[in-house]
């Protein structure tokens, strides 16, 4: 199978017709990742199962990664929301994890969550991409 998928470079409207000014299914948010279905036109929001079109003429979008590495410290939670959630163990700037879900947005906090797989010992958990004051804890390894 040859996914194309892709990281959303700024917010966009995930519309419910082809015409650029028909009714928004959505909003697909910035760092969400999406699944080109029928390029260059149509995709899906992989966090939710939300089809739509895109309109593609600004570049919003790069191809996605599952490789990112740690910039500042955070944590690996055993639950989704990170309200619920027990941390499992710290994640300390420069380690590498491997992303199995996600990402998908954690509406309670506005923030990207990810479910990762940790490069130094394979702990599995939910890290969040980036703060909702900004701060990146996790960014795109280049490969």
């Amino acid at each position: 199978e040859n996914k194309q998928v892709y990281t959303v470079l700024r917010s966009v409207a995930l519309q419910r017709k082809f015409q650029s000014d028909s009714e928004a299914v959505r909003v697909i948010a910035k760092d969400e990742a999406v699944e080109l279905i029928e390029g260059p036109k149509e995709e899906w929001s992989i966090s939710d199962a939300a089809i739509g079109w895109v309109t593609m003429k600004d570049r919003f979008l790069r191809p996605w990664s599952p490789h990112y590495r740690c910039t500042s410290a955070t944590v690996i939670n055993d639950a989704f929301v990170v309200k619920n959630a027990v941390t499992i163990r710290k994640l300390e700037v420069g380690e590498t994890v491997e992303v199995i879900e996600g990402p998908i947005l954690e509406s309670s906090l506005d923030v990207m969550r990810v479910r990762a797989r940790a490069d130094l010992d394979g702990v599995v958990g939910w890290v969040t991409l980036k703060g909702n004051q900004g701060t990146p804890f996790l960014v795109r390894k280049a490969r």
